[in-house]
């Protein structure tokens, strides 16, 4: 039977995995609310008249983000290893670190011990596989492009 301290620990585990999982796509798609927001900023600038005072301002504005926005590319261009593998990389290391601690904490049948275990190991080869290949190669350098 399942104690309230697996179910705790199931919603720890899970809660941690769902906020991770909100902080990648954070992360990831700076770049797209970036460029959306030049967009806009363009389009605005496109429908004020050419004496208001404000233009100026909102044009430097737009310098400002695009200058934001080739850095960020840059930085990402650059960099040995792709940061999001490796997120993944510990995603699935938690998740698996997770099983196994449920596994062993937990009076659960045998089977469903033997699922978590499997579990585990699957997510802990996803981790390897991950930190494996998330060192980026020439052809994959985005600055080449």
């Amino acid at each position: 039977m399942i104690s309230l301290t697996s179910i705790a620990t199931i919603s720890t585990i899970l809660g941690g995995a769902a906020t991770t999982y909100a902080g990648v796509r954070r992360v990831t798609q700076k770049n797209e609310r970036l460029r959306e927001r030049i967009i806009r900023d363009v389009e605005l600038l496109s429908t004020l008249p050419p004496a208001a005072a404000s233009r100026s301002g909102l044009e430097s504005h737009i310098d400002d983000s695009v200058r934001a926005l080739v850095t960020l590319q840059d930085t990402r261009a650059g960099a040995k290893t792709d940061p999001f593998i490796l997120i993944w990389a510990a995603i699935f290391l938690g998740l698996g670190v997770g099983a196994g601690f449920l596994a062993v904490q937990t009076e659960l049948p045998l089977v469903v011990e033997v699922g978590l275990w499997g579990f585990a190991g699957f997510a802990g080869l996803m981790s390897l596989a991950a930190t494996a290949t998330a060192r980026k190669s020439e052809k994959d350098d985005d600055s080449k492009d």
